[in-house]
């Protein structure tokens, strides 16, 4: 049957019952296109494989440098915090 239009191939046959050179040829493009398309499958999946492990490496460094600056920001903070109270007690150092 052939692949592309759902319809039999006949191999027609000499008298001696060698298979036509034509069917024969049918043949071998029809195993070469389904051996490219697999190959063409093959590097799609393996293009697609690698996209999705730069896609998590990606996403690993966002998340790494997301800590990093909620780490840096809480240190910060602890900071403006030290210096808020230490200015709310000269306030009220002033006001006494």
């Amino acid at each position: 049957m052939d692949l592309w239009t759902d319809s039999p191939v006949k191999a027609e046959t000499s008298g001696q019952g060698e298979i036509n050179a034509a069917t024969h040829s049918h043949h071998g493009s029809t195993l070469s296109m389904m051996d490219e398309r697999e190959l063409k499958r093959e590097r799609r999946k393996q293009s697609n494989r690698e996209s999705a492990r730069r896609s998590r490496l990606r996403k690993q460094q966002e998340c790494e440098e997301l800590a990093q600056k909620v780490t840096d920001l809480t240190v910060v903070n602890g900071m403006l915090r030290s210096e808020l109270d230490e200015l709310k007690k000269a306030c009220e150092d002033m006001e006494a």
